[in-house]
C-alpha cells in the first residue's frame, strides 16, 4: 500500500499538473492575445491620429500642385502657340528670301556668262598684245572706238593720246580685271553706251582690225550689259539684304523664345512628376488609413466581444494559480485514500483522512481546506474518478523533504 501510494501520488500529481498547465497556458495565451489586441487597437488609433494630418498635408500639396500645374501648362501652351506662329512667319520670310535670291540669280545668270567670257579673254591678254595696240599712231576706227570706251569707264579723257597713255600703264590689265563692275556711276554708263550702241562696236568686227582689241571690246559690252541687269538686281539685293537682317533677328528672337519654351516645358514636366509623386503618396496614405480603419474595426470588435471573457479568464487564472499550490497536499490525500481506505469503514476513513489533513497542516503543506470528504465513505473506484477529474493541477516541483516526512508518517 505504501509503495502503491507513492507510485499513484507521482502519476496523479503529474497528470493533474499537466492538466492544470494546459488550462493555465490557454488562459494566459488568451489574456496575452487580448492584451496585444488592446495594444494593437491603441497603436492603430495612434497611427490614425498621425496619418490624418499627413493626409491633409498631402491633400493641400496636391491641390497647390494642381493649381500651379494648370497655370504653367496654360502658359506653356500659349508660348508654344506663339512660337509656332513665329516659326510660320520666319518660314514665310525665308521662302521670300529664297524667291528673291532665285530671281536675282536668274537675272544675273543672263549676263554672267558673257562677263565671265570677257574677263577670261582679258586674263588671256599679255603685255605684248597691249603693246601692239599702243603701237598704232593712227589706229583703225574700231580700235579707237574701243579704247575711247575704255577711257570712259576708267574716267579718263576719251581720245587716242589718252588711250595710249592708259595703255602704257603697267597696271592696265589689272585695272580692267579688278574693275568694280557693280558700282559704275550712271554718268559713265551713259557715256559708255554712246560707243556700245554703235553698229561697228561689235567684237567680231573689232577682231578683224585687232584681235587683242576684240577681248577689250567684249569686256566693255559685258560691263554695259551687267550694269543694265545689276541696276534691276540691285534693289533686289538691297531688299534681300534687309530681309536677311530681319530674318536673322527673327531667328535670334525665335531661338530665345524656343529656349524659354523648352525651359517652361521642363518646368511643367518636373512639376507634373512632383504632382504625380504627391498623388501617389496621397493614395498610399488613403490606403493605409483605410486598412488601418478596417484593422481597428476588427480589433475593436474582438476586444469588445471578449472583454467579459478576459475578466473571467483573469479571475480563473488567479484561482488556478492558487489551486496549483495546493496540488501537493490534495493529490497526497487522494493517493492515500486510494491506497489505504479501501478495506475500512466509512467512519474510520473519515478519521484517517482527518489525521492526514492535520499532518499536512502541521508541515505547512498547501492543500484545499475545503477538501470534500463526501466520497470518503464511498467506493474506491468513485474516489479514483473524483481525483482524476475534479482536482486542480500545477507544475510546482515536488518537495522531496516534504514527501519524506509524509511517507514516514504513513
Amino acid at each position: 500500500s505504501y509503495l502503491d501510494a507513492i507510485q499513484l501520488y507521482v502519476k496523479l500529481l503529474e497528470h493533474k499538473r499537466n492538466e492544470s498547465n494546459k488550462m493555465r497556458y490557454k488562459l494566459r495565451e488568451g489574456i496575452e492575445k487580448l492584451k496585444s489586441t488592446n495594444e494593437i487597437v491603441a497603436n492603430l488609433q495612434s497611427s490614425l491620429t498621425l496619418l490624418q494630418p499627413q493626409l491633409n498635408e498631402q491633400q493641400e500639396k496636391t491641390e497647390i500642385f494642381l493649381v500651379q500645374l494648370a497655370k504653367d501648362t496654360k502658359l506653356a501652351n500659349e508660348k508654344e502657340r506663339t512660337v509656332q506662329e513665329e516659326v510660320k512667319e520666319v518660314n514665310i520670310q525665308a521662302d521670300a528670301i529664297k524667291a528673291i535670291t532665285k530671281d536675282a540669280e536668274a537675272d544675273l545668270a543672263k549676263v554672267m556668262p558673257a562677263l565671265i567670257e570677257a574677263e577670261q579673254a582679258l586674263k588671256a591678254l599679255d603685255k605684248r598684245e597691249v603693246s601692239e595696240i599702243r603701237s598704232f599712231n593712227n589706229p583703225p576706227d574700231a580700235v579707237r572706238l574701243v579704247m575711247e570706251a575704255v577711257c570712259v569707264l576708267l574716267n579718263e579723257k576719251p581720245d587716242w593720246p589718252t588711250a595710249k597713255s592708259v595703255l602704257m600703264d603697267i597696271g592696265f590689265l589689272d585695272r580692267l580685271n579688278n574693275y568694280d563692275k557693280e558700282n559704275v556711276p550712271e554718268s559713265l554708263l551713259k557715256k559708255l553706251r554712246v560707243y556700245t550702241r554703235k553698229p561697228e562696236f561689235e567684237p567680231e568686227y573689232v577682231g578683224q582690225k585687232n584681235l587683242a582689241c576684240k577681248s577689250i571690246c567684249l569686256w566693255c559690252r559685258a560691263i554695259d550689259n551687267f550694269s543694265i541687269v545689276n541696276k534691276e538686281v540691285g534693289p533686289k539685293k538691297q531688299k534681300l539684304e534687309d530681309m536677311t537682317k530681319k530674318l536673322k533677328a527673327a531667328n535670334k528672337e525665335l531661338d530665345q523664345k524656343q529656349k524659354e519654351l523648352a525651359e517652361t516645358k521642363a518646368k511643367v514636366e518636373k512639376m507634373q512628376q512632383e504632382c504625380d509623386e504627391t498623388m501617389r503618396k496621397k493614395e498610399e496614405l488613403l490606403k493605409d488609413i483605410e486598412m488601418t480603419q478596417q484593422r481597428l474595426f476588427r480589433a475593436a470588435k474582438l476586444t469588445e466581444l471578449l472583454a467579459d471573457e478576459g475578466v473571467r479568464w483573469q479571475e480563473q487564472l488567479i484561482v488556478l494559480n492558487a489551486e496549483y499550490e495546493k496540488l501537493i497536499g490534495d493529490v497526497f490525500i487522494a493517493s492515500a485514500m486510494m491506497s489505504y481506505l479501501g478495506p475500512f469503514t466509512g467512519s474510520y476513513r473519515k478519521e484517517m483522512t482527518g489525521e492526514w489533513m492535520n499532518w499536512i497542516q502541521e508541515f505547512n503543506i498547501p492543500f484545499s481546506e475545503e477538501f470534500s470528504l463526501q466520497h470518503v465513505g464511498g467506493d474506491p473506484l468513485e474516489i479514483r474518478y473524483w481525483t482524476l477529474n475534479a482536482l486542480p493541477t500545477d507544475n510546482v516541483s515536488i518537495d522531496n523533504a516534504i514527501m519524506t516526512k509524509l511517507c514516514s508518517r504513513w
